[in-house]
C-alpha cells in the first residue's frame, strides 16, 4: 500500500496487526523532517510534531519552550491561540508535552475541517512563534521579577509555580534525587521540566537560543493517524512549512552518564513536617535502551510482577519484613531503560537492610523460579491491557510508542509493533528460561541505593534561602533596576489585560454552528429483565474484549456502613477465600481478566441519587466465562482473618492516596466543596473523598486497639454487600460471547439476598474549609447546588462553564495570577464549583471567582465570537469514548432514568445560546458565591497566613 508523495522519500511500509493500519514512514526530501503515517478506519484523526529537546540543566528551558510556542504566532495573532482552540474547536485532544528528552504536540479531532485547523495552528506555532517578538509570553510562562504588594521581590510565572508545586510532593523530589543520582549532570540527571530552584537562571536569550537550535523540521518527528485524506495534509505542511527551511545539523546530543561500575550509595534529605513520615529509599537501576522493543516490553512486566501487583514478590519481602508502609516503581521515559523501585515512609538509616532484602528476595527467585501459573497470569494481564492499547487516545498513545524507539535512531516500527516481543518472552516463559532474564537484567544490573531522609527543617530552610536570596538581590538593585521591575510588570499585567482585537481574533480558523451534527451519538441497547434483575446488553466493537459489570444498590447500608463498604475494594480479590489463598486467588483472577474491580459510587441527577456497588472485568473474548466461579468465590466465601495482609493493604491505599493528593488536589477541593451542601455529594466524600481518607488515617493510627471491632463490621457489611434487589448486569462485547454466559449470570444473580432499603440523612456541614500540608501552592474551590437556587439546569450551562473556563478564570488566575490552571464545573445534577490547580495567590483567586457575576454583566460578545464558545462546549454532550466506557454511560442513564432524548434536548439548549442567555446568569453567580462555600487545599504557609478566612482549619 506504498504511496507516493510530493516531496517525500518513502523509506518503509507494512501492515502492522497490533495498531490495526498499514504504516507508512517517510522523510522530506529537503529538510529531513522524519514522518509516519497509520492508515485505518478510526474517525478521531490524529496529528503530532514533536522534536528531541535533551535538556543541559535544571533551567526547565524546553518545558517553557512548550508553554510559550503556543502563545501567538505568525499567521495567528492572538495572546494564547491554544486557549483560543480549547474554547472554540471540536477537538478531542489539544495539548503538548515535556519528557526527559522529546516536546510533543498531539492534537485529534472527528471533525475533518476542524482537525485541518487545529494542524495549521500548531504548525504555525511550532516553526514562527511571537515570542521572538514578544518577552512578555517569556515572562509569564516561564518566570519574572514583580513586588508583591509594591514591596518585597519575588518570582512568578506559569512553569515556575507548575514547577513549585511539583517539587512540594516528596515522591517527586525523591525521583529527581535518584535520576540525578543514576545519571550525573547529563542528559537524564537534568530535571526538563525545571527545578524551581533553577528555572529563575533562564534567560530569554537562552530561552530563544533553545528554540532555533531545537525546533527546525531536521529535528521533528510529524505523525499522521486515522481515516483522513493524507496527500492533502501533507502537500500543506510540505508547501507552508518544511519547504521554508533548509537541512541543518543541530545540537541535539543525548549525553549518557557512564554504565555504573559498582554499586552507588547516596542519603539526601527531602522536607516533611512528620518525622513519622520516615524515609525512603529507593533502588535504581538501567536496563539496557528502549531501541530493544522485548527489553521495553519485559521492563513493564517485570515491574507488575515485582512491584505493581499486590502480590508482587519485592513488594510482599518488603512488608512482610515491616520494612515500610509503600512500595512503588517509577519507569523512565527515555533511552535508558531506568527502573527506580522506591519504599516509602520506612525507618531511617537502613539502606543496607533494603538492598539485602531486595537482592535475597531476587536471588531466590532466579533459583527457585517464579510460580508458572502466577508469571503467566502476571503475562496475561499485562497483554490485555497492551492490546487495549490506550483507550479514546489509542492514536497518540501509539505516536508516544513510535517515539520510544523512532527518537533514537531505531525504527518506528519496533515501537509500534509488540506481538512479536510479547511471543518471544510468552516463549521464554513457557521454556522455563525467564529466570535468567531476572537474573541477567535485574540482580545482576550495578545499583543506585538512595535513601531520602525525612527533614522537618528543610522546606523552611528552603523558604528562607529564597527569601534570603530575593532580599538580598532587592537591597543589590539600583533606583533604576527598581523601576524596570515595576515598569515590566506592570507591563505584562497590561499586556495579560488588553483584549485581542477583532484583527487579531479574526486570524484564528473558525468552525460554523453548520458544522454541528444535531443529537447525541445512539448508544445500542438491549434491555431485558429475568426476576428482578436487569441485563443491559451493549453490541460495541472491542477488538475481541469482553466487559462484563454487575452492579448492586446500596441503599440498604446506613452512614457507618458505608464507610465500611467504602474500603472494601481494597481487599475483595486481595485477601484469601475460604476456599484458595490470595496468591492462587489472584493467578486465577489474571489469568482469565484484566482484573476485578469492585467500585461503590453515587449516581446524581437532578431529580435522583443511587448508591451502587458495582464490580468491573474485561476478559479476552471468552474467557469472561470463567471468571464468573471466581468471583462467585469473592463475592460469598472471602476470609477475613488476614489482619497484617488487610492492615498492609489499607496502609498501600492511605499511602497511595497521599500521593495523589498534590496531583488531585483541584479534585479533592472541588468534591469536598460539593459535600457542604449536597447529601449525595456529602456520601460521596465518605466513599472516597477527604471523609474516607481521616476514617482510614484514623483507622490504621489506632489500628491495635480497633481492629477487632473492625474486622467484625467489615465482614458484616460484607455479608450484605451485594444486594440482591435491583441488580443490573451490564455486558459491553460480541453478541454470542454475550448469550452464552446469560444463563450463568442469571443464576449468579439468584443467590443473593435482597434487603430493605433505608433512609439515609447525612449531616451536611457549610463551612469555609481549609486543609494544609506541606506545599507551596494551592488548590482553591468555590460552589453551591444551583437547584436550591431555583436555577433548573440548562444546556446553555455548558456554554456558560466554557466560557468562565476558558476565558475569564484562565485569564485572571493563570495568566495573570500565575496558576497552572483554573475553571469552574456545572454539573446536569445542578452541582457547580470553581477549581484552581497549583495556585500561588489565595485572595486574589477567591476575589476573581466572586465577580464571575459582575464579568457576566459587563460582557460583549458578537453572534460570531457566542457561536466559537458553543462550539467549543459541544465535546460535553458527545465526548470521545471507548466501547467500554460507552456502556458505562448508558449504565448511568439507566440508572437515573435517563432518556438520550433528554441529553439531546441539553444539546439543543446549548446551540441556542445567546449573550442574553449567558448575561441572565449574573445573578445566579452572584448568588452561588455569596454562599461563601470554600474549601482550600494546600500550602500550610499559605493557610496560616489567612486562617481567619475560614471556620475550620485541619491538617492532613
Amino acid at each position: 500500500m506504498k504511496k507516493d508523495y510530493k516531496n517525500y522519500t518513502f523509506i518503509e511500509g507494512k501492515y502492522s496487526e497490533d495498531t490495526n493500519s498499514y504504516v507508512s514512514y517517510y522523510k522530506h526530501t529537503a529538510t529531513g523532517a522524519q514522518v509516519l503515517l497509520l492508515d485505518n478506519d478510526d474517525e478521531n484523526n490524529v496529528f503530532a510534531i514533536g522534536f528531541k529537546t535533551p535538556p543541559k540543566d535544571d533551567a526547565g528551558v524546553a518545558h517553557i519552550v512548550e508553554h510559550s510556542t503556543l502563545s501567538g504566532s505568525r499567521k495567528y495573532h492572538t495572546k494564547e491561540p491554544f486557549m483560543d482552540l480549547i474554547q472554540s474547536s471540536l477537538q478531542t485532544f489539544l495539548n503538548a508535552m515535556t519528557f526527559s528528552d522529546k516536546t510533543i504536540y498531539p492534537i485529534s479531532s472527528r471533525n475533518q475541517k476542524d482537525f485541518m485547523n487545529l494542524c495549521d495552528v500548531y504548525l504555525d506555532a511550532v516553526f514562527f512563534p511571537k515570542m521572538y517578538e514578544e518577552k512578555k509570553i517569556f515572562q509569564q510562562e516561564g518566570w519574572h521579577y514583580e513586588f508583591k504588594d509594591n514591596k518585597d521581590l519575588i518570582y512568578n510565572g506559569v512553569v515556575y509555580n507548575e514547577m513549585k508545586g511539583v517539587y512540594s510532593d516528596p515522591d517527586a523530589l525523591v525521583a529527581f534525587q535518584a535520576s540525578r543520582g543514576l545519571h550525573g549532570e547529563t542528559t537524564y540527571g537534568f530535571e526538563s521540566g525545571g527545578h524551581p530552584k533553577k528555572i529563575p537562571s533562564l534567560s530569554y536569550e537562552d530561552f530563544l537560543n533553545f528554540h532555533r537550535d531545537h525546533y527546525h523540521p531536521s529535528n521533528s518527528y510529524i505523525y499522521l493517524y486515522g481515516n483522513l485524506d493524507k496527500t492533502e495534509i501533507l502537500d500543506h505542511i510540505d508547501r507552508d512549512y518544511l519547504s521554508q527551511f533548509s537541512k541543518k545539523d543541530l545540537p541535539n546530543e543525548i549525553v549518557l552518564s557512564p554504565d555504573l561500575e559498582e554499586n552507588l550509595w547516596l542519603c539526601q534529605d527531602y522536607p516533611t513536617d512528620d518525622l513519622d513520615d520516615g524515609s525512603y529509599y529507593t533502588y535504581a537501576f538501567t536496563m539496557g535502551q528502549a531501541t530493544n522493543g522485548r527489553d521495553l516490553l519485559l521492563r513493564a512486566l517485570f515491574a507488575d510482577l515485582l512491584v505493581n501487583s499486590n502480590e508482587g514478590d519485592l513488594k510482599e519481602a518488603l512488608l512482610d519484613q515491616n520494612f515500610c508502609k509503600d512500595i512503588y516503581v517509577d519507569l523512565s521515559t527515555s533511552l535508558p531503560l531506568d527502573v527506580y523501585i522506591t519504599a516509602k515512609g520506612a525507618k531511617p538509616d537502613r539502606s543496607k537492610d533494603f538492598y539485602k532484602i531486595i537482592q535475597d528476595c531476587l536471588k531466590d527467585l532466579v533459583i527457585k523460579g517464579f510460580d508458572k501459573k502466577r508469571l503467566l497470569a502476571t503475562f496475561n494481564k499485562f497483554e490485555i491491557s497492551i492490546r487495549e492499547g490506550g483507550g479514546n487516545h489509542k492514536g497518540i498513545i501509539y505516536y508516544i510508542n513510535a517515539l520510544n524507539t523512532w527518537l533514537y535512531g531505531a525504527s518506528p516500527f519496533i515501537g509500534l509493533n509488540f506481538s512479536d516481543a510479547l511471543a518471544d518472552l510468552r516463549k521464554t516463559i513457557e521454556n522455563g528460561e525467564f529466570e535468567k532474564l531476572l537474573e541477567e537484567k535485574v540482580l545482576n544490573a550495578k545499583k543506585l541505593i538512595l535513601e531520602s531522609k525525612a527533614n522537618t527543617d528543610l522546606l523552611k530552610e528552603d523558604q528562607l534561602a529564597l527569601a534570603r536570596e530575593l532580599k538580598e538581590k532587592q537591597d543589590n538593585l539600583t533606583t533604576d533596576e527598581k523601576a524596570r521591575i515595576l515598569q515590566e510588570a506592570q507591563a505584562l499585567l497590561d499586556y495579560q489585560s488588553t483584549p485581542d482585537s477583532l484583527q487579531a481574533k479574526a486570524s484564528i480558523p473558525k468552525l460554523t454552528l453548520d458544522d454541528i451534527k444535531p443529537g447525541i451519538r445512539h448508544i445500542p441497547r438491549k434491555l431485558t429483565e429475568e426476576d428482578g434483575a436487569h441485563y443491559l446488553f451493549h453490541p460495541e466493537f472491542t477488538n475481541g474484549l469482553s466487559y462484563l459489570t454487575l452492579s448492586f444498590e446500596a441503599h440498604h447500608l446506613d452512614l457507618d456502613e458505608l464507610a465500611c463498604l467504602a474500603l472494601l475494594p481494597n481487599l475483595l480479590g486481595k485477601i484469601s477465600t475460604q476456599n484458595q489463598s490470595y496468591k492462587d486467588l489472584s493467578t486465577a483472577i489474571y489469568l482469565n481478566s484484566s482484573g476485578i474491580l469492585f467500585d461503590p459510587t453515587v449516581y446524581q441527577s437532578k431529580d435522583k441519587y443511587s448508591i451502587r456497588f458495582n464490580i468491573h472485568t474485561g476478559s479476552l473474548g471468552r474467557q469472561v466465562e470463567k471468571i464468573l466461579p471466581i468471583m462467585e468465590d469473592i463475592l460469598f466465601h472471602t476470609s477475613f482473618k488476614e489482619e497484617k495482609r488487610i492492615y498492609d493493604l489499607l496502609m498501600l491505599e492511605k499511602t497511595s492516596n497521599e500521593a495523589g493528593f498534590l496531583q488531585n488536589g483541584h479534585i479533592i477541593a472541588s468534591s469536598r466543596v460539593d459535600s457542604h451542601y449536597s447529601k449525595p455529594a456529602k456520601i460521596r466524600e465518605l466513599l472516597g473523598g477527604l471523609d474516607y481518607h481521616f476514617y482510614l488515617k484514623d483507622l490504621l493510627d489506632h489500628w491495635e486497639e480497633r481492629k477487632d471491632a473492625f474486622l467484625q463490621s467489615l465482614e458484616k457489611v460484607y455479608k450484605k454487600a451485594f444486594n440482591g434487589r435491583d441488580v443490573i448486569v451490564e455486558f459491553t462485547g460480541e453478541e454470542k460471547v454475550y448469550q452464552d454466559l446469560v444463563p450463568a449470570l442469571t443464576t449468579l444473580t439468584k443467590k443473593f439476598q435482597s434487603y430493605p432499603y433505608v433512609d439515609l440523612n447525612p449531616v451536611l456541614s457549610p463551612a469555609k474549609e481549609a486543609f494544609s500540608l506541606p506545599a507551596s501552592v494551592l488548590y482553591i474551590s468555590k460552589g453551591y447546588d444551583l437547584n436550591k437556587l431555583d436555577a433548573p439546569y440548562s444546556g446553555s450551562m455548558a456554554v456558560l462553564a466554557n466560557l468562565l473556563s476558558t476565558g475569564y478564570l484562565h485569564e485572571n488566575i493563570r495568566a495573570k495570577g500565575g496558576a497552572y490552571g483554573a475553571g469552574i464545573r456545572i454539573k446536569s445534577s445542578g452541582l457547580l464549583a470553581t477549581y484552581s490547580y497549583r495556585d500561588p495567590q489565595l485572595q486574589e483567586t477567591i476575589a476573581c471567582y466572586d465577580a464571575m457575576g459582575t464579568y457576566l454583566d459587563q460582557l460583549d460578545l458578537t453572534p460570531d465570537e457566542i457561536s466559537q464558545i458553543i462550539i467549543g462546549s459541544m465535546n460535553a454532550f458527545d465526548p470521545l469514548r471507548t466501547p467500554y466506557e460507552l456502556g458505562q454511560v448508558d449504565l448511568a442513564r439507566f440508572i437515573l432514568d435517563q432518556a438520550e432524548e433528554d441529553l439531546s434536548i441539553q444539546k439543543q439548549e446549548a446551540l441556542a445560546t445567546s449573550l442574553q442567555s449567558l448575561k441572565s446568569y449574573k445573578s445566579l453567580l452572584s448568588q452561588a458565591m455569596n454562599q461563601d462555600q470554600l474549601v482550600v487545599f494546600g500550602s500550610q504557609d499559605m493557610i496560616e497566613e489567612n486562617k481567619d478566612l475560614f471556620d475550620q482549619v485541619y491538617s492532613i
